[in-house]
């Protein structure tokens, strides 16, 4: 069970976060989905806190996923 809700998550391709996995809803690729692997609990505790729940726009995911729609 993840320690912060979804709600929080103001990132539209937020999909849901487990003790060290932050899971997007998309990948860079059609019919792909994007992870991210913390080694400590703690550091996905504070990325999901700075960039999913906050700062979005200035995620290196984010900013990776919206190039495909930027040509669009």
């Amino acid at each position: 069970m993840s320690e912060y809700s979804a709600a929080f998550a103001k990132c539209p391709f937020y999909g849901r976060d487990d003790k060290e996995k932050i899971y997007c809803n998309e990948g860079v690729w059609t019919d792909s989905f994007m992870h991210m692997v913390f080694l400590r609990p703690t550091r996905k505790r504070d990325y999901k806190k700075k960039y999913c729940d906050n700062i979005y726009e200035q995620c290196p995911i984010y900013c990776a996923l919206l190039i495909k729609y930027q040509d669009e």
